[in-house]
């Protein structure tokens, strides 16, 4: 004889089998619809895959610029400086401390929180080797870079280091008359992208989450 409790637990399973939207709802509604600015620590660390290489990025210390305090990540033997909205000020070479790259204003990778539908624009100037423009060495360089992104979806996503619920961000840049565009999927739970791709001088780039570790 069938219990009544039995019973009932039969007719959910059939119920949901019978509308897989049900579980695919429970699904969205569960995630999170708004992703707030990280707080990142010394010992962070975060391991891609790009192409045959691997890049590791590394919170080494923090330091006050301009009063302000900044995260100093270590990344291919440079240093890249970040203020606490994760904006990229530049890149330090790591055997001189001499800065290779710079933004003004700092390059805006998020506008926080995130979350459907935000956009964000930027007008910067680069400071960097101007060489192959035809000033030699590091100099502001005189044409403006312009950036547009927005948060297009919540997206669910798998790379090596695990499954993770992300926010797409699509992104264009425009410098000297060339527009290269680029995807970032950004995860609250792991404090940064694990997955982005684009093109570099025409040649497509992908970086994949190995691993990670958090403070």
């Amino acid at each position: 004889m069938i219990r009544k409790s039995e019973l009932l637990s039969f007719f959910i399973i059939a119920f949901l089998l019978a509308d897989p939207f049900i579980i695919k709802s429970s699904v969205i509604a569960s995630e999170p619809q708004k992703a707030e600015r990280p707080e990142w620590q010394v010992g962070d660390k975060w391991m891609y895959q790009r192409g045959d290489q691997q890049i590791i990025m590394e919170v080494i210390e923090t330091e006050e610029i301009n009063g302000k305090k900044c995260y100093v990540l270590k990344r291919l033997g440079n240093k890249i400086i970040f203020t606490r909205e994760i904006e990229n000020l530049g890149t330090k070479r790591g055997s001189d401390d001499e800065f290779i790259t710079k933004w003004n204003p700092p390059q805006k990778l998020y506008s926080w929180p995130l979350e459907i539908g935000k956009k964000w624009k930027e007008k910067l100037r680069l400071f960097w080797d101007t060489t192959r423009w035809g000033k030699e060495g590091f100099n502001w360089d005189p044409d403006p870079v312009w950036r547009e992104s927005k948060v297009i979806g919540i997206e669910e996503v798998t790379v090596p280091a695990g499954k993770f619920i992300t926010f797409h961000i699509y992104t264009t840049e425009t410098m000297r008359g060339t527009t290269v565009e680029f995807h970032r999927w950004y995860s609250p739970q792991v404090k940064n992208v694990v997955w982005a791709k684009g093109y570099s001088r025409g040649i497509p780039w992908e970086e994949k989450l190995l691993e990670y570790f958090l403070k």
